[in-house]
């Protein structure tokens, strides 16, 4: 019998394993080695915790979010980016060894609306954590692919339903 983690872990590798299969490899790697989305690249500068509304914990500062704004932790180390809005965003990159904790105060959407190239990527040796009572859904649109070599996990202290519900 499948419990808990073990399913989740299944159900990931179906997904991806299915997302793979409708796709052709040639145009998987055409699309990775291609430019990302237009929009700004911002890099998370908290060393433990922020906000992730503040701009000052962005550099550049991201006085002015944008749908094809390209989000990066890379500083090494566990960090927790509290407060994640629902939001529009081109690309979510965690790599450098880095553990990300997203939290948020209400139940939110974060989209990925991806262009050319990887749209969510979670290098090996990195993790991406949705976490708190308030649950957090990461959805990326049609066409977005996601590139997963490290770790994602859903926690929380509530009853919140983390989920990740690609569009295709």
């Amino acid at each position: 019998m499948l419990t808990g983690e073990r399913l989740f872990r299944l159900a990931i590798i179906v997904i991806f394993a299915s997302a793979l299969a409708a796709n052709d490899t040639a145009s998987v790697g055409a699309r990775a080695a291609a430019t990302p989305p237009t929009g700004t690249v911002y890099t998370w500068q908290q060393v433990v915790t922020g906000d992730w509304q503040a701009a000052s914990n962005w550099r550049p500062e991201r006085t002015a979010p944008a749908s094809g704004d390209v989000l990066v932790f890379n500083t090494g180390g566990t960090k927790t980016a509290t407060n994640v809005p629902r939001e529009i965003i081109g690309q979510l990159i965690v790599s450098g060894n880095t553990a990300v904790n997203l939290e948020s105060s209400a139940d939110v959407m974060l989209t990925i609306s991806g262009g050319e190239g990887d749209d969510l990527t979670i290098d090996q040796g990195s993790g991406l954590n949705f976490t708190g009572a308030n649950a957090i859904s990461a959805r990326p649109t049609t066409g977005a692919v996601a590139r997963i070599e490290g770790a994602m996990t859903f926690m929380s202290s509530g009853s919140a339903a983390h989920r990740l519900t690609a569009a295709d």
